[in-house]
């Protein structure tokens, strides 16, 4: 052996060392990353979680409907901070939870802040598995549907092209919701709904689409809308009439998805009031 050899070893014997020690770390960091992920998309699906023991007064217009349960995903829009996490979601992912305690849905949701997804990429990697489910409508509350990512956007409307239900408040997706695609009010949601005692008419708040298969509905109030209902201040006459802006947004979801039935009841008179369900 040459002399040479000996003041070779300790440096080749270093760089194994070196290579395993860096191994070691990456590995190491690889594992915390997941680790991390995991916990950030475990703490996503809680913050969307829907269920909730708290139940409020409410009328129960749609339970136990003569065409089945709905399956929905819910988009609704916070305020709160920058890059899609939210300081306070307030009222908007409660106003999802007044209406399946009056209809028979089966919701998911997903929440957005300004034209951004919750959780940023998080946000995204959560939207892109629930896609794949099978839902009868997808409903955006005050949500814009038009800044979604190309991807979703194009899943979505080919899910209505082939029969899925849109229904959209606030805010109108106008690439998609033109004037060709508009057909007449249904009777179904023309009628059942106290519009008078609203202090409007049906058409003036409601309009809708045909897409092939699939339907779409564009819901706008005049006093602006936090999420599914009208933006207006506390009163009890205003708390009353929750009940019946509920109804409507349980019976545009029906009609979109093609669950509302062959059944029409137009109007029960109580108190002074018509309502209908």
């Amino acid at each position: 052996m040459r002399e040479g050899d000996y003041m070779l070893r300790p440096s080749r014997m270093l760089q194994m060392l070196l290579h395993s020690c860096i191994v070691l770390m990456l590995s190491s960091v690889i594992a915390c990353e997941a680790s991390a992920a995991s916990q950030q998309l475990i703490e996503l699906e809680q913050e969307h979680d829907l269920q909730s023991t708290y139940v409020t007064p409410h009328v129960v217009w749609g339970k136990r409907w003569v065409m089945g349960v709905v399956r929905a995903l819910f988009f609704v829009t916070g305020r709160g901070g920058n890059h899609g996490t939210f300081t306070s979601m307030d009222c908007a992912v409660r106003e999802v939870v007044e209406v399946l305690q009056r209809f028979d849905v089966d919701a998911e949701l997903v929440c957005m802040q300004s034209n951004l997804l919750h959780q940023g990429k998080w946000g995204e990697q959560r939207l892109r598995r629930l896609i794949r489910n099978q839902y009868d409508v997808f409903v955006f509350g005050n949500a814009n549907y038009e800044a979604l990512p190309i991807e979703f956007q194009y899943r979505i409307l080919k899910r209505v092209v082939d029969g899925a239900g849109l229904v959209c408040i606030g805010k109108a997706p106008k690439r998609i919701f033109t004037e060709k695609r508009r057909v007449k009010l249904p009777a179904f949601l023309a009628k059942g709904i106290p519009y008078a005692t609203l202090g409007i008419t049906p058409t003036d708040v409601i309009t809708t689409y045909r897409f092939k298969r699939g339907r779409g509905v564009f819901i706008r109030y005049p006093q602006g809308t936090y999420a599914l209902t009208p933006n207006l201040p506390f009163s009890f006459r205003n708390l009353r009439e929750y009940e019946y802006w509920c109804a409507l947004v349980g019976r545009a979801l029906l009609w979109a998805c093609g669950k509302e039935g062959s059944i029409l009841t137009e109007r029960i008179v109580g108190d002074g009031d018509e309502f209908a369900r």
